[in-house]
């Protein structure tokens, strides 16, 4: 996992690789991640 602070500092990206075994196991963490609160942007 890697964390980079925004130039501001007002943000973090963190990168995480992941493996899924399915699109729908996909699907769902993409849904977790847009769903919190403190998420602004899932790629």
């Amino acid at each position: 996992m890697t964390i980079r602070d925004s130039s501001s500092g007002n943000y973090q990206s963190i990168t995480m690789p992941v493996n899924v075994g399915s699109q729908e196991h996909l699907d769902n963490i993409y849904r977790a991640l847009t769903a919190h609160p403190m998420v602004k942007v899932v790629l």
